[in-house]
């Protein structure tokens, strides 16, 4: 229905359906189609074909005044959907020994769903993410060493396994329980 309404703001701008058809651009049949649907819709006739060219009818000249409104408001809300999307900055610490390709599809879809904003990665050691969050420098981290922390914002643990085959030449994983996996 937008498009019919804009077809007929066209047709009273330009005065004929063959400049409409050229400003659009459309066949002629296919504005005179247009047209005619916004009447069917609105059980009306807003054009006298029987002048050359066509002129809008009482009723025309009406619900072209409600046309332009309707369309500035379709415009209005349009630039308020605009403004209210998200933009600005995301700072997201990514902590060594993850790889980006362990968050790559979550920051295509972020970029696909939040085209007006942008995401700053920081890649650093756990504990110093931890500490740039707490300290603002970060709007969220992804570490892995599990933390006991219980700021603002914690989502949660995920623990880490570790795997190795029996026998095979890795270290004694037992003796390695003092490393922050």
């Amino acid at each position: 229905m937008l498009e019919e309404l804009r077809t007929l703001v066209l047709f009273a701008e330009e005065g004929s359906i063959q400049k409409v058809a050229r400003r659009l651009p459309l066949t002629q049949p296919a504005v005179t189609r247009q047209l005619q649907r916004l009447e069917d819709v609105l059980g009306t006739t807003l054009l006298d074909r029987r002048q050359k060219p066509p002129r809008l009818t009482a009723a025309g000249l009406e619900v072209l005044t409600r046309a332009r409104h309707i369309l500035a408001s379709v415009e209005a809300l349009k630039s308020f959907a605009a403004e209210a999307e998200p933009r600005g900055v995301l700072r997201v610490g990514l902590a060594h020994g993850l790889s980006d390709a362990a968050v790559a599809n979550a920051i295509a879809g972020a970029a696909t769903a939040f085209p007006k904003a942008s995401l700053r990665l920081r890649t650093a050691w756990s504990a110093e993410l931890v500490d740039q969050f707490d300290r603002g420098q970060l709007d969220m981290a992804i570490v892995l060493r599990p933390f006991d922390y219980e700021g603002p914002g914690a989502l949660g643990i995920e623990r880490l396994s570790v795997i190795a085959q029996s026998g095979g030449s890795a270290h004694d994983l037992e003796t390695q329980s003092s490393m922050p996996w």
